[in-house]
């Protein structure tokens, strides 16, 4: 059985790259997490994509238990200026490494509190697949990256509608089953892309300001197709509010790591109510600091 509840959180917009993220800086129970991210999602004065939830100093939980490459970085720099804890590394630039949801393993991420530029290796994919049948069919056949935490589509000319995602994300989902799914619409020469992104817990899709995974997706899926020898192919990826550079490493023919990495803008943290759905035992299990 559940009640609505209502409760006073803290809450720090990040914004990697346009990719704005809010940070609950509160504690919360994991099978609350999408009523929450409902209520924060529905603020538009926020402008937030997406929901994550810090659980210390080097661990955190999207909304949706997906992974997101964006909110990694921007979680290290709040970690690293002291935002999380109070305690601030004491370096200008360090090194973290940050465990989040849909990762098997901790990521490493680069910050420069300074400057406030972050970095983030993204794990290679775990599978590349190609997608099969689709109402459409310019997708039939693209490239699919099987990440960790979500799966991605390179639409690599192809530009976006929303009735032609629509019908690609149905048969992401029947031939997949991912809790999040990408598809990025890359235009190959100019290296422009959007970044269309639906998460399945709590049934968001946004035409985002940027993607980190889906950047690193890309820089994938470009290097890959056309890297004649190793080494370290870089790229800018201009999206629809913000650059993320992105590089994919190739030896012995092969790709062995990726990397994103930008500006992360930090708001004020701020109090606000947010009200949702929530079980009758939740208020036994309420920590102080609600």
């Amino acid at each position: 059985m559940s009640k609505t509840v209502t409760r006073k959180i803290l809450i720090q917009i990040a914004d990697p790259s346009g990719n704005k993220t809010a940070f609950v800086l509160s504690g919360a129970r994991p099978e609350d997490y999408k009523g929450i991210a409902r209520y924060i999602l529905e603020q538009t004065d926020y402008g937030a994509e997406q929901v994550a939830f810090v659980k210390s100093t080097t661990a955190f939980d999207m909304s949706g238990m997906e992974f997101c490459g964006n909110a990694a970085r921007a979680f290290a720099l709040l970690s690293a200026k002291g935002m999380i804890d109070g305690k601030a590394s004491e370096d200008s630039r360090t090194v973290l490494e940050v465990s989040m949801s849909g990762g098997r393993k901790p990521i490493v991420c680069g910050v420069d509190k300074e400057s406030c530029h972050a970095s983030a290796s993204i794990p290679l994919p775990k599978r590349i697949k190609t997608l099969k049948h689709c109402e459409f069919k310019p997708a039939e056949g693209k490239t699919v990256l099987v990440m960790e935490g979500i799966v991605h589509l390179i639409a690599d000319d192809v530009e976006y509608s929303e009735e032609n995602f629509d019908q690609i994300r149905r048969a992401m989902q029947e031939q997949f089953d991912p809790s999040a799914l990408g598809v990025m619409y890359l235009n190959t020469e100019t290296l422009e892309m959007t970044p269309v992104v639906y998460v399945r817990d709590v049934d968001s899709t946004y035409i985002e300001g940027s993607c980190g995974s889906g950047s690193a997706s890309a820089a994938y899926w470009l290097a890959t197709h056309s890297a004649e020898e190793d080494g370290t192919y870089e790229y800018e990826l201009k999206q629809p509010a913000g650059t993320i550079h992105a590089s994919c490493t190739i030896d012995g023919g092969e790709p062995r790591a990726l990397l994103i990495e930008g500006f992360v803008e930090l708001s004020s943290p701020v109090f606000i109510n947010v009200e949702y759905e929530s079980g009758e035992d939740e208020i036994g299990a309420m920590s102080d600091t609600w």
